[in-house]
């Protein structure tokens, strides 16, 4: 996954460093769009990259909103940055995940409580850890 990962932070560094040249020389603006887990798409939960690992699970265990992203939801966020009342944004990724993302660390923390919990029922009176 490291390939796809560098791959991902070049693009979000490469929307910034374009979006600061680009205003400044063309009066462009360069955003990018992040989308979470989208029904009917490959990241949603029949595709390839989450179907087999999430088979089961509730959505409301996997995105905070509780729902998978559908298509319309990219297409509204386009058409926010493209229109005037995105006027403003530019050299920036906007996340369209229903808070997956921002979420991750609850993940990272129920690994890191289950391992706290293993080493404290093994404790002896003596350690000290």
């Amino acid at each position: 996954q490291s390939h796809a990962t560098a791959a991902k932070a070049a693009i979000d560094s490469l929307t910034k460093t374009l979006g600061v040249e680009w205003a400044a020389d063309h009066q462009v603006r360069v955003t990018g769009i992040a989308p979470g887990p989208i029904a009917g798409t490959e990241g949603g939960p029949t595709g390839r990259v989450f179907g087999a690992a999430i088979a089961g699970q509730d959505v409301a265990d996997i995105v905070p909103l509780a729902r998978w992203g559908e298509t319309h939801d990219i297409g509204l966020t386009a058409l926010y940055l493209s229109s005037t009342a995105g006027s403003y944004v530019s050299s920036e990724t906007l996340a369209v995940d229903g808070g997956n993302w921002h979420d991750a660390a609850r993940q990272f923390r129920a690994g890191r409580d289950l391992v706290r919990g293993i080493s404290a029922s093994r404790k002896t009176p003596s350690s000290k850890l």
